[in-house]
């Protein structure tokens, strides 16, 4: 469920990543929510966010986020890229590849690809 009074927040956090050409901690986006907020309501409303801040087929915002270990996006990424971008995905993973079996390169490389295609956004847009 998307949390409507924290979507301009969570916008504001996305903008201001994609300007600085930066990457924003999933504890960042968390910190925005009440405490006990369910993890799938925040997700919901990150993916909600990202759409508000321009269409998957421009640029997909979320792309933006990066967990502590590897600073890569959540799963769920991985999983707009390769429906919104599939001949990339397929060129940088191979048709077969379904998201939840890439590899950390593979994973990198999508990564890469579309935070640059974000921060291209954001330069033209805000």
């Amino acid at each position: 469920m998307v949390i409507e009074e924290k979507m301009e927040a969570v916008m504001a956090l996305l903008q201001m990543t994609a300007q600085k050409k930066i990457v924003c901690s999933f504890s960042s986006l968390h910190n925005i929510f009440d405490e006990g907020t369910s993890s799938s309501d925040v997700y919901d409303t990150l993916e909600e966010a990202s759409l508000n801040l321009a269409p998957s087929e421009e640029a997909i915002y979320s792309a933006l986020m990066a967990k502590k270990g590897t600073l890569l996006p959540g799963s769920g990424f991985f999983d707009i890229f390769k429906n919104k971008r599939d001949s990339e995905y397929n060129l940088l993973a191979g048709r077969s590849t379904h998201p939840a079996d890439l590899n950390i390169q593979q994973m990198q490389a999508i990564s890469q690809l579309e935070r640059s295609r974000v921060y291209t956004h954001a330069e033209n847009h805000f």
